[in-house]
């Protein structure tokens, strides 16, 4: 029996399309693919969310010196809202977990998440407040899919992992879930995760 639903943010209940959200802020697609390489798919973006540093301020100079070409277009960006920008709540994910904890199950949290953005947007997004518990890897100093951070979280609340679902928008991430003894399913949207775990736990 499913009694505990584990759920990724980005990508899941939290938009995360830099190049999109960039150009809605008016760069151009050319101004946004340049941004998109020079940070998000930096590997200085997993150190952030691994926790190496506290927050972007202090990770920035090394943005700067890894992308000189860039360096006026990354000032520029993260001199904006760009949380608020880049984090916005997806409403049919945050309907789906609703109704989860509706239904009963316990729902929990398990994100690869820089210390200073999860800050903010579990500040900002009234949804947090309904999760019995989450694991974010700049706390704990781990990244999906290192299994290590799985395991955090089902020792931390005592999970039993036959009994535990994960959905994630990355298949190497639920991979990882797999291996630790929990189900786990590659989320596509809040549609198609209801129809999983349905045929799964039999959700009415």
């Amino acid at each position: 029996m499913i009694r505990n639903i584990v759920l990724d943010l980005g990508g899941v209940l939290i938009t995360y399309q830099p190049v999109i959200s960039i150009m809605k802020a008016g760069y151009s697609r050319e101004e946004a693919e340049r941004l998109n390489h020079s940070v998000f798919l930096d590997p200085l973006w997993a150190k952030l969310d691994q926790g190496t540093y506290a927050s972007m301020q202090e990770a920035l100079p090394f943005f700067l010196e890894a992308h000189p070409e860039d360096a006026s277009l990354i000032r520029s960006f993260f001199s904006s809202d760009w949380m608020e920008l880049l984090f916005q709540p997806i409403e049919a994910s945050v309907v789906f977990l609703k109704k989860l904890k509706q239904k009963g199950y316990k729902v929990y949290f398990l994100t690869n998440y820089a210390a200073d953005t999860y800050q903010e947007t579990s500040a900002r997004l009234p949804f947090f407040s309904l999760a019995d518990g989450a694991v974010v890897s700049s706390e704990v100093k781990v990244n999906k899919p290192d299994e290590r951070i799985y395991r955090i979280l089902l020792d931390r609340y005592g999970l039993v992992p036959g009994e535990t679902l994960f959905f994630d928008d990355h298949g190497i991430n639920c991979e990882a879930a797999i291996r630790c003894g929990m189900h786990a399913e590659v989320f596509r949207d809040a549609e198609h995760a209801e129809k999983d775990l349905k045929a799964l736990a039999g959700m009415p």
